[in-house]
């Protein structure tokens, strides 16, 4: 929360002031931002425009991606249709975690289930012990969100994800702890250390492109190297808030939402 600023034509001026992040109108983590992916009709990497430290990362489109107009956000999305679809990037340095803090997280809409489906993944099949895999398993065990790494699953708890329906979904490592949220809901928790050194990054697929490709839609992929932006319940962002402008916390100012009048009110017995 210090602002330090300079003046690039006389040496010497230059200052610092404290100021507040508003968490609400600015992402306090946006300088641990080291990927960020509208995937709004192409693989563009912003994470530059977010993080200065950042540098544009370059994907490589495999297979048929399409864009469509199914969105949460944006007004868009990139289809995969499961049959080999995915984007695979170039190594670099920033997808190795290493052991420190990180975090995963998008925006994903599964047209179908089938066996495991990739959101991320550092690792191939049956890959390395420097990567993981994470993404939705239904065979045996429900709609799981599934994090896997070498000899470490992190699975099962009580959030599932629906099939033709938006959920925003996270991992993330604070420490050794290694958490997974669905739709803000703190899910399964487990220990976890290691050094996630590899530097091949896919989305959709595993890294090699053999296994676990995703039928449906992705949307605002990003990764933060070194900070865990979640480590309990928190409240995904929407763009149809289902609040009601009155409330008895109360509501300062006119409000753009929508008040909603279904319901009503049960009567038992002739007391009432």
């Amino acid at each position: 929360d210090t602002l330090y600023y300079y003046c690039n034509a006389h040496s010497g001026m230059g200052s610092s002031i404290n100021v507040t992040t508003d968490i609400f109108k600015a992402d306090p983590y946006a300088w641990k931002c080291v990927l960020a992916m509208p995937l709004v009709g192409n693989s563009t990497d912003e994470s530059a425009n977010i993080n200065v430290n950042s540098s544009a990362k370059t994907f490589a489109v495999q297979g048929n991606t399409s864009a469509r107009t199914v969105s949460n956000y944006y007004g868009g999305s990139l289809y995969f249709d499961g049959s080999g679809d995915y984007l695979g990037a170039t190594s670099n340095s920033d997808f190795a975690m290493g052991t420190g803090d990180f975090t995963l997280e998008c925006w994903v809409y599964r047209d179908s289930a089938g066996g495991f489906t990739n959101f991320m993944a550092t690792r191939g099949a049956p890959g390395s012990a420097n990567g993981y895999t994470w993404g939705a398993q239904s065979n045996g065990n429900g709609n799981d969100i599934e994090f896997y790494t070498n000899g470490l699953q992190l699975d099962g708890g009580s959030q599932k994800i629906e099939n033709k329906k938006w959920h925003h979904v996270a991992v993330t490592r604070s420490g050794n702890t290694l958490s997974s949220f669905v739709n803000g809901i703190l899910n399964t928790t487990a220990l976890n250390s290691q050094n996630f050194s590899n530097t091949s990054l896919a989305i959709a697929m595993t890294n090699d492109g053999s296994q676990g490709p995703l039928n449906g839609y992705l949307q605002d992929v990003r990764a933060y190297k070194g900070v865990a932006k979640y480590t309990e319940n928190f409240v995904v962002g929407s763009t149809a808030p289902d609040v009601l402008p009155d409330t008895p916390s109360g509501v300062s100012g006119k409000s753009n939402l929508t008040k909603i009048t279904e319901g009503a009110v049960t009567l038992v017995n002739s007391t009432d």
